[in-house]
């Protein structure tokens, strides 16, 4: 059993031994190969696995930590067609830590392995009992990455309805002995998770009334936008707090810390940030002009 190394979920593996009656001594006992299976190694001009040897994995995480949780995927469906090779499935935490994803070799069935924090580090390097899962989908052809918000998905536990609480469909890390999903979406349902951070012209400017602030984030991140006037003082703390990636927004209705409004003039936007898992800083200033 020591040569086997490891097992990947979902695949099988044949045992087998040439004594009928082995009893304990299982160091005496010999592989045996059962007629008619003949195992070969793939052909490199088919199969998934031969095809997608060329793609690199765009997602990373940590794997063989302490304990893993198998995920199984029924079906890989975009805008309801199957994904092109190489595309790339994950599974990621609340905090946007990835633990475990599988690139796609044209089985519209498979299952990969969701790897499980060690408690014995300080290090945050994968999933907590009950924490909600969330999908990334990695298309290959565009490079481009996309975040799956699909209804029903990352629960914290098994729901009461579910018909087999040991393989669930709907539920967080580690319940049951498995998950299994159907992961079936269109673009629409998709948000895009931008590249870099970025914080945008506010809009309309000038103002008077209220004026929108766009930013983009690449990871969760703790982000705080704050007006200040000509001289360097603050005015308004207009957000400050965790916010999750993607394309974001918040309005602004030309009031400082104290509900009041401001008096006509150029006031400036700052935005500064820090991703969650990679620790980068953002930093960037914007001219708004505030007209009464």
């Amino acid at each position: 059993m020591d040569n086997i190394g490891y097992l990947y979920p979902g695949r099988g593996y044949l045992l087998g031994f040439d004594d009928d009656d082995i009893g304990e001594d299982y160091n005496q006992a010999k592989f045996q190969v059962i007629d008619g299976f003949n195992p070969t190694a793939p052909d490199p001009g088919k199969g998934g696995e031969a095809q997608i040897a060329s793609f690199d994995q765009h997602f990373e995480f940590k794997a063989r930590t302490i304990d893993f949780y198998p995920i199984v995927i029924d079906s890989l469906v975009v805008e309801g067609i199957e994904p092109d090779i190489g595309d790339e499935i994950a599974v990621l935490t609340p905090d946007s830590l990835c633990v475990g994803a599988h690139i796609y070799d044209g089985n519209n069935t498979f299952s990969f392995a969701a790897w499980r924090d060690d408690p014995t580090t300080e290090e945050i390097d994968g999933w907590q009992i009950g924490e909600e899962m969330i999908f990334a989908y990695w298309d290959a052809s565009e490079e481009q990455e996309y975040f799956i918000e699909l209804p029903g998905y990352g629960i914290a536990s098994i729901p009461p309805e579910c018909n087999d609480p040991y393989i669930p469909a709907n539920a967080g890390f580690g319940m049951g002995f498995a998950t299994r999903r159907n992961l079936e979406f269109k673009i629409e349902n998709i948000a895009v998770i931008p590249e870099l951070y970025a914080l945008k012209q506010n809009y309309p400017n000038p103002f008077n009334f209220t004026t929108v602030i766009e930013y983009s984030l690449p990871e969760n991140s703790e982000v705080k936008i704050t007006i200040y006037n000509m001289i360097g003082q603050e005015i308004a703390v207009v957000l400050d707090g965790l916010e999750s990636a993607g394309f974001q927004k918040v309005i602004w209705e030309g009031k400082n810390n104290a509900g009041v409004s401001l008096v006509s003039g150029l006031y400036f936007i700052k935005m500064e940030a820090e991703g969650l898992n990679s620790g980068e800083k953002y930093s960037s200033i914007k001219k708004i002009l505030y007209i009464r």
